[in-house]
């Protein structure tokens, strides 16, 4: 059986490979996939490990009556304090956290002394390099700070705590470059601060739970519940776990390219054996008839999948072992702010079994059709019964197509394609998935952006946003009135807006708070939280009148009025986003128009001292869900909204956090580059524009778009084997009738028109399969746009559906070239046949 066997690959070599290849490159590309996320993901751990302070929970500004109930929490494995001092400004250049130098706390943030000392003696700090960069200080230099630490007293009177100390600079540390990217470390570290009164003292720091990052949200919530303390003191160390969390997923079993590839590859390579049973059969039926038993005809055939099996995962490893280096070195597979490329590549034993157990299998079930034949049939019916007769809705979709069709080759054509249906069915779904994975990357076009960013909805149709960007505390210093004349010298400029935000905290019973807020922020029944934050947004009147009238945004009362009341008036966004069923609900449960409220807002005083003024204002209105989209203040708060000027009186304040600037130019590129050209050299000086929100956000899934679209060329190059096949197996089980039809003279162009055309049909069926799949896709997504602007209560005003047109010609094109250069090759298989021998078989 060994030499019937090895002369049976030695004539059937051609073939042989044909069957390898694509189990070839399924293993190959899942390999390689598997060991680039591994690797990169194994990078990304150590990088993190190495650079990132590896604790589940941060203490911002926690009073020291709560950090002796921390102690006793069952959860806390561990916790590191440090004074916090407040927020230190040097003259009007940099702003930053002063806090209590401690070793153990400097390190654990990974922190390293780049030149200097650590402070040891009262008023000696240690600085980052990116504030001796900002403040062209040096090492040795003597510098004045203004602090101001807002505390609420014993009387639970919200308070600031003015100061100025002299400081020498004793050392210069730095941050590890990665962790930059998620903000960084920039704090003051001193070795002591004096005249800080008792009651204003509160600590930052962190916790190590002893259930480590498992259930962390829940985890870190509960110890903000357990303390009586709100969620803005006890905060999830987020950068970590979103890097983790990142670098888990990569390592995790299969992701959605694992099983498209592994899902198409195994239809793929199952459709070549199924097309492949008559032949076998027939051989099987050969070899039982020259005197081989069942068994020993069993052993061949499994002897030669067998052989496919192997030299397929063995050529499948080496292939996957080049692009497995390829993928590490060119692909980024994490949206972590990490550059992995340059990871060791690292081989498991999983990333081996993954593939090899997957084609098994695959193999496996492939070779149970025929042999689930050879037991059932004798050899006479195996060698005779080569040609299977179709199914009765094979027949009459094949009788109703062929009556249609005038032209032989076109009904031969027809006539083979309903010869193996299935098989046919299935490599056009295989086209469809393909062109699928390819249209896709081209759904979300730069319009949709508008209604899934809310950078961009924020803009609210101006061109321009000059933005405060927190170096420097805007009470310090921001934008004027100098710079919005200057503005409006361009000669474009068609509207200005300008608005000022910050935190303002509301004098009211907490009873009156909805109980899903309290739920929310960890506030209990017991708490003693006399007040609450919200965002308060201040507008230029006349900006605020146009927005409210051009987006119909008042759900009820009317607009603020100009008064010279003691009281001013404010509108009131009293919802806020509930992360927990993500819906907008109330904040206060009974408020109405014309109520009047207390509130603490912070401004100056004369001496330009940072204070809280506690101030009445009264409800004028409520701002519908549309607000949300149009305000880029943080969404877990609700909104206090009233007139600039009111607030500046209030405030004392004369500086804008904001400018939104739109113009009524051609070229608007030219006139938004003068604007940054005037402002850029300011310390605070940030901005958005539409192109610019644009190319951040499309620089983060151009590399999920490669996968993608890798993914799609990789079965598109697996179905050009596939088709190869059916026709193939199409000619050799009509070999009979192109022989008759050969030997009353048929030209062989006639033959290649029959094979061209029957290509063509796959194309067509895919193509149009593809098509579906990418309209069914594209109204989901217009579908789930128009969801998300209903509930953040503005119009869609997109289409219900817009395809990708250009990318489905393209498609439909490369489909069509796929399926007639596999015709082609078939062709070439085929033309040189001795069909005239085969007239002779019966």
């Amino acid at each position: 059986m060994i030499n019937v066997f090895v002369g049976y690959i030695k004539k059937n070599k051609v073939k042989m490979i044909l069957m390898i290849l694509p189990v070839m490159l399924t293993v190959g590309v899942l390999f390689a996939n598997s060991v680039s996320k591994n690797s990169q993901a194994k990078y990304v751990n150590d990088v993190i490990y190495k650079n990132f302070p590896v604790f589940q929970a941060e203490i911002v500004n926690l009073e020291k009556n709560k950090l002796r109930e921390l102690k006793d929490l069952d959860n806390v494995k561990s916790y590191k304090v440090v004074n916090y001092y407040g927020e230190a400004s040097y003259k009007n250049l940099s702003t930053n956290p002063i806090e209590s130098f401690d070793k153990d706390y400097f390190d654990s943030y990974r922190l390293n002394l780049l030149d200097g000392t650590y402070p040891s003696i009262k008023n000696e700090i240690i600085v980052s390099s990116d504030f001796i960069k900002d403040t062209k200080l040096n090492l040795n230099d003597s510098i004045i700070l203004n602090i101001q630490k807002e505390y609420v007293g014993n009387d639970n009177v919200r308070t600031v705590y003015n100061d100025k100390q002299d400081f020498k600079i004793v050392g210069i540390y730095t941050s590890p470059d990665v962790m930059k990217t998620y903000g960084g470390f920039n704090n003051i570290l001193a070795s002591k601060l004096d005249g800080i009164p008792d009651e204003a003292i509160t600590y930052n720091g962190y916790i190590n739970l002893k259930t480590g990052f498992n259930n962390i949200a829940k985890e870190v919530n509960m110890v903000s519940y357990s303390l009586d303390s709100s969620s803005d003191y006890i905060l999830l160390n987020e950068a970590f776990e979103r890097v983790m969390e990142e670098s888990y997923s990569l390592s995790s079993q299969f992701d959605i390219f694992d099983k498209i590839t592994i899902i198409a590859s195994a239809l793929l390579i199952f459709n070549i054996f199924v097309l492949m049973i008559r032949e076998i059969t027939k051989e099987l039926g050969l070899l039982r008839v020259v005197g081989m038993s069942k068994k020993q005809t069993t052993m061949f055939l499994i002897l030669k999948n067998l052989v496919i099996l192997i030299c397929g995962i063995v050529s499948g490893l080496i292939l996957g072992h080049i692009l497995a280096y390829i993928a590490t070195r060119n692909f980024v597979l994490t949206s972590a702010s990490i550059d992995p490329r340059n990871a060791p590549i690292i081989y498991r034993s999983i990333d081996y079994m993954r593939p090899i157990i997957v084609m098994t299998i695959t193999i496996f079930i492939s070779t149970l059709i025929p042999i689930f034949r050879l037991v059932k049939t004798s050899p006479i019916q195996l060698y005779s019964n080569y040609v299977t007769t179709n199914s009765k809705l094979n027949k009459a979709l094949n009788r109703i197509f062929t009556e249609k069709t005038k032209s032989l080759t076109s009904s031969l054509a027809i006539n083979n394609i309903f010869l193996n249906f299935i098989p046919v069915v299935l490599s056009s779904v295989i086209i469809g998935i393909s062109g699928y994975l390819y249209m896709c990357n081209y759904i979300s076009t730069d319009a949709d952006k508008i209604y899934i960013s809310p950078e961009l909805q924020n803009l609210d149709g101006y061109d321009i946003e000059l933005k405060h960007n927190g170096d420097i505390s805007p009470l310090i210093d921001g934008y004027t009135m100098h710079d919005v004349n200057n503005i409006k010298k361009i000669t474009e400029v068609d509207d200005i807006k300008i608005a000022n935000t910050d935190n303002c905290y509301l004098d009211i019973d907490k009873s009156r708070i909805s109980e899903k807020y309290k739920q929310q922020n960890m506030i209990s029944k017991d708490s003693k939280i006399s007040d609450f934050r919200m965002n308060l947004v201040a507008l230029d009147k006349e900006s605020l009148d146009k927005m409210i009238k051009e987006e119909n945004l008042l759900e009820q009362g009317n607009p603020i009025k100009e008064n010279n009341s003691d009281i001013p008036e404010v509108i009131l966004f009293n919802k806020y986003y509930d992360y927990r069923d993500a819906n907008v609900n109330n904040f206060i449960n009974d408020i109405n128009e014309g109520d009047i409220l207390e509130v603490n807002i912070k401004g100056l005083d004369k001496n330009n001292n940072v204070i809280y003024k506690k101030q009445k204002v009264k409800v004028a209105g409520f701002f519908s869900k549309s607000w949300l989209d149009l305000n880029d203040s943080e969404r877990l708060v609700p909104d206090m909204i009233m007139s600039l000027e009111d607030y500046e009186n209030i405030a004392n304040l004369n500086t804008f956090t904001s400018i939104k600037v739109s113009f009524n130019s051609e070229n608007k590129n030219d006139s938004i580059n003068k604007v940054i050209k005037m402002m850029e050299s300011k310390r605070y000086f940030d901005y958005d524009t539409f192109d610019k929100i644009l190319k951040e956000m499309n620089a983060i899934s151009w590399q999920m778009k490669l996968k993608k679209l890798s993914t799609s060329y990789i079965l598109g190059l697996l179905t050009m084997i596939n088709i190869f096949f059916i026709i193939v197996a199409n000619v050799i089980i009509r070999k009979k009738d192109y022989s008759i039809m050969r030997a009353i003279g048929m030209p062989k162009r006639v033959l290649r028109s029959i094979i061209i055309k029957e290509g063509l049909f796959y194309s067509l069926l895919g193509s149009i399969i593809g098509i579906i799949m990418i309209l069914l896709d594209n109204i989901r997504w217009t579908s789930h746009l128009q969801a998300r602007s209903i509930a953040k209560g503005f119009e869609y005003t997109g289409k219900w559906y817009d395809l990708p047109y250009k990318y489905i010609l393209i498609f439909v094109i490369l489909s069509i070239l796929i399926c007639t250069i596999s015709s082609l090759f078939a062709y070439k298989k085929t033309k040189d046949m001795k069909f005239i021998d085969s007239m002779n078989e019966d």
